[in-house]
């Protein structure tokens, strides 16, 4: 068992409360730091409920606030908000968890994949061995991994394929993939997002870009990505740093990407209605 940790969950939506709850539940002491302040409110009064994959519990030991000064120095903090450009940091890419918000105080999660753990700069380092022992021992299956350039370009890639189209058709993932000609555009974003990574230089792990996005989808069918349940919400997405990234990498190497170019603009024109 590690040693009990002062841990601040910096956007605690989806991903971030599943966080929460699995670390408090290992001991750690957790804070947290969201910008929702009826969500803020409701763990401090009532605690944050997770079910799901991993089981239905409330946790009251949580603390929460909207502003991170008011949880004190950490020793850990976990950046779960959207897009976010942070420096010197070690890296999670999380897998698969299928997570969503059910309203404040509440989350729900459809399964416990993954979480590749990496250094921005590459390599194995003491903290980053430490970090991997901390989320092993909470329950998470967390590995730590050498290239973590990889492990962002292959989850890039599932985003890709999941994200827009959901959001465009308006369908969860099973939806997504029932419906033949939009799960072809599916996974056509897919094929123009790996052609990007490979002209960057990526160490892709799979040969097959279709069967590893299907394999990815088919572990949660009910799921429906953030982008689409941002929509739901009538909130503006991440549509720039998903969809609307990949004719960006493209530009750089001359390669075309004309489905994530016109899934991006379709998106933006939704959300210019919000």
């Amino acid at each position: 068992m590690t040693e009990p940790r002062k841990i601040a969950i910096v956007g605690t939506g989806a991903m971030g409360s599943v966080y929460a709850v699995l670390l408090a539940e290992a001991g750690h002491e957790i804070w947290a730091v969201d910008g929702w302040q009826d969500h803020v409110d409701a763990i401090n009064s009532k605690g944050l409920r997770l079910s799901g994959a991993s089981g239905d519990r409330t946790i009251t030991s949580i603390r929460a606030a909207t502003d991170l000064g008011e949880a004190g120095a950490c020793d850990l903090y976990i950046i779960a908000t959207k897009a976010s450009g942070v420096g010197d940091v070690l890296l999670g890419v999380a897998d698969g968890f299928g997570a969503s918000l059910k309203g404040p105080g509440e989350a729900h999660h459809n399964a416990m994949k993954l979480i590749r753990l990496g250094e921005m700069d590459g390599g194995m380092t003491d903290r980053l061995m430490a970090l991997e022992a901390l989320w092993q021992a909470a329950g998470f299956n967390a590995r730590a991994f050498p290239d973590i350039t990889q492990l962002i370009w292959e989850k890039f890639v599932c985003n890709v394929t999941l994200s827009a189209p959901c959001t465009a058709f308006d369908v969860n993932i099973g939806g997504l993939m029932a419906n033949d000609e939009a799960w072809q555009l599916a996974l056509a974003c897919a094929r123009e997002a790996h052609q990007c990574g490979l002209a960057e230089g990526v160490n892709f792990s799979f040969d097959d870009i279709d069967r590893y996005v299907t394999d990815f989808a088919t572990l949660m069918p009910d799921a429906s990505p953030s982008m689409r349940l941002d929509h739901l919400a009538g909130r503006r997405s991440e549509i720039d740093a998903i969809n609307g990234m990949v004719p960006v990498v493209g530009a750089r190497h001359g390669i075309a990407t004309p489905v994530n170019e016109t899934l991006s603009a379709l998106v933006r024109a939704i959300e210019a209605g919000f």
